[in-house]
């Protein structure tokens, strides 16, 4: 590909004297390994060179006698990694101190690297690093001032961590988050700054016990959409799935942006998976943003697909917050009628169904809130359907 270009590396006592010595104590460091074994490999390539460089008879001798031939660059355009790269290591030793939450090693690592290479790229967010490993908490410690604090882990301090640090990121972070949920104790549930709650920030490293707690401890935590949200999260985290659903399914009434928005990352494979379908099924637009928002619809839907859920629910539970409610409250009833096989009172719940679904056949429209005009009717069979199908089709319980 093109004409064949060389570069030479000089084998003299002054290249031999430049070979990195391994730094003191970075050999017990697991993640040097890599780097050690290119080290030790480097080493033996200069040895193997200096021998051929002596014996004209070495099969890898230049006939110069002086000097070996690579393949890229006249004149040493290619720098060599650990000749011309001693920033590498010294990267490298400040990034194992990080790791080691060694601040003064970290510290007096980073000074040499400044020394050596003041305009060395990686400066600006090695520091940030190595501050944090001693930085105090937010003082004093307001939701303003939490919140701040907060954002500048996020934006600065979590992406210097991955890209430096890779899988020691979140281990890296725990303190920290640690820190500022320690400061966020004293502090009640903000709408403003929801954020700067301990209920959040213990769920950045997983405390899900402290989670559960910091949000039990609120008034009225289960009537309030966002720390239910959380609350559904630590009991699922916690091993009780099942209790986790009874807090999200409600959501669909109480607040059904906030639940369309977390929906797709719910932990539970029952209500994700579910509400993946339930969007394939009907997607109305960014229309659907008030009381008739889609996701109203979704726990009924949900349960004639997931039957089994309806013991997790009692129907005097259900509030009356429209037609996707009742229309969930009678499938509660009507499910469990259906396998026993009692045919009065079944009959009875059915027809509470189907006047559930002729008023809205009859009365259900959206209209777009910006032009006034109706944008769809629940006439649509995608509304109604699903609740033909439940006690159609013979016998009792199938």
């Amino acid at each position: 590909m093109g004409e064949e270009r060389r570069h030479f590396v000089c084998l003299d006592a002054d290249v031999l004297a430049r070979v990195p010595e391994i730094p003191t104590g970075l050999e017990k460091q697991p993640l040097s390994l890599f780097t050690h074994a290119l080290i030790l490999l480097h080493r033996s390539l200069v040895v193997l060179l200096a021998e051929a460089a002596r014996d004209d008879s070495h099969p890898y001798a230049d006939r110069t006698g002086t000097r070996y031939p690579a393949l890229v660059g006249e004149g040493r355009l290619q720098l060599d990694l650990f000749v011309d790269g001693r920033d590498a290591l010294l990267v490298h030793a400040v990034v194992t101190n990080l790791v080691a939450r060694a601040p003064d090693s970290a510290v007096s690592g980073l000074a040499h690297l400044r020394a050596e290479h003041p305009a060395h790229p990686d400066l600006p967010a090695l520091t940030l690093l190595a501050d944090a490993l001693q930085a105090p908490p937010p003082s004093p410690a307001t939701h303003a001032t939490l919140t701040a604090s907060i954002e500048t882990l996020e934006r600065a301090l979590a992406p210097a961590a991955r890209r430096f640090l890779g899988t020691d990121a979140a281990t890296f972070l725990k303190p920290l988050w640690q820190t500022l949920a320690a400061a966020a104790a004293s502090l009640p549930f903000d709408d403003t700054h929801p954020h700067a709650h301990r209920g959040w920030l213990c769920q950045q490293y997983g405390d899900w016990t402290a989670v559960r707690a910091a949000v039990e401890a609120e008034p009225d935590c289960a009537a309030r959409p966002l720390l239910r949200y959380w609350l559904g999260l630590a009991r699922h985290h916690l091993g009780e799935p099942e209790a986790a659903i009874r807090l999200w399914l409600p959501l669909c009434w109480m607040d059904p942006v906030l639940f369309a928005r977390y929906a797709p990352t719910l932990p539970s494979a029952t209500v994700r998976e579910g509400w993946n379908a339930f969007e394939r099924a009907g997607s109305f637009g960014e229309l659907l943003d008030d009381a008739t928002h889609a996701a109203t619809w979704f726990p009924a839907w949900l349960l004639l697909r997931h039957r089994g859920l309806v013991h997790l629910f009692r129907t005097n539970e259900i509030p009356d917050a429209g037609t996707g409610a009742r229309a969930f409250r009678a499938l509660l009833s009507l499910v469990p009628l259906e396998r026993q096989g009692l045919s009065d009172e079944l009959i009875g719940q059915r027809r509470q169904l189907q006047q559930t679904m002729i008023a809205m056949i009859d009365k259900g429209r959206f209209a777009d809130p910006v032009t006034a005009r109706v944008a769809f009717s629940y006439a649509h069979p995608i509304f109604w359907a699903p609740f033909m199908l439940v006690g159609d089709g013979g016998a009792p319980g199938r």
